[in-house]
């Protein structure tokens, strides 16, 4: 089995205070290969091709094992972005090459998310708009879902080595995939929040690939940043994963 490309950590700094909206500049350099030529609102998943992702509490106990038993497979992807605006957008291409991964060499079907909780989740969705959702799901569901389940989970280096972590982030997913349905005229448009920023008390792991921030003007996250996977999976650009019903295929279950 191939060994897992690692993550970088993007680092962590104060909340953005402005939405920005897609630039129109096409990518350059070596991303060009990259430009995104089709539109938010893809049509190209089919409703016959959705993924439904269950919540955990309403799997059978087969289910159960069958993702345990893969996941002990897939234990040492390491660092993804934190306090930027690529936050929400980087989270699921990373749960999704995961669950490519599940799928390809172990052949254990789909991911699941730790839904049926209340609280937060539901007041970070009242947030009148995208970068107040941003801001209310990283620091609140976000923080707490790491120091609840506490040891490895608290970890900002190595907290995907508990496969919890795949399941806390498809439930963040799945509260974003909330938020957009809430008004996706606007939410499959909008992007905003700092990129890149500063992590504190974190340290690189030596030879770590350093993030290269490509796309966008100034360090404003748009829609034409490039969400970078080193290996995982595809690079690509943030438009190309902001609508769940393109190239990603999925949807959830509550």
């Amino acid at each position: 089995m191939a060994p897992l490309a690692q993550l970088f950590v993007s680092p962590l700094a104060a909340a953005a205070t402005a939405v920005a909206r897609p630039v129109a500049a096409a990518v350059e350099g070596d991303v060009e290969s990259l430009e995104y030529r089709g539109s938010p609102q893809s049509t190209s998943c089919r409703p016959s091709d959705v993924m439904t992702r269950k919540s955990w509490h309403t799997l059978s106990n087969k289910e159960n094992k069958a993702y345990l038993d893969a996941e002990s497979a897939h234990v040492s992807l390491t660092e993804v972005v934190h306090y930027a605006g690529q936050f929400l957008p980087y989270h699921p291409l990373s749960v999704f090459a995961h669950e490519e991964a599940l799928r390809r060499e172990s052949d254990r079907g789909r991911l699941h998310q730790l839904g049926g909780a209340q609280g937060y989740g539901e007041r970070c969705l009242a947030k009148a708009t995208g970068l107040g959702f941003w801001v209310c799901v990283e620091a609140s569901p976000h923080t707490a879902g790491h120091a609840g389940i506490g040891l490895q989970m608290t970890k900002p280096m190595s907290s995907p080595g508990n496969p919890l972590f795949y399941l806390h982030h498809a439930y963040l997913d799945m509260l974003w995939t909330k938020c957009r349905a809430q008004n996706p005229s606007l939410r499959l448009t909008e992007m905003g929040g700092p990129d890149p920023s500063t992590i504190p008390n974190v340290t690189r792991p030596y030879e770590a690939p350093v993030p290269i921030i490509i796309g966008g003007p100034a360090n404003v996250t748009t829609l034409n940043h490039v969400l970078q996977m080193h290996g995982l999976t595809r690079d690509r650009h943030i438009r190309e994963i902001i609508n769940t019903k393109g190239f990603l295929c999925y949807g959830y279950d509550q």
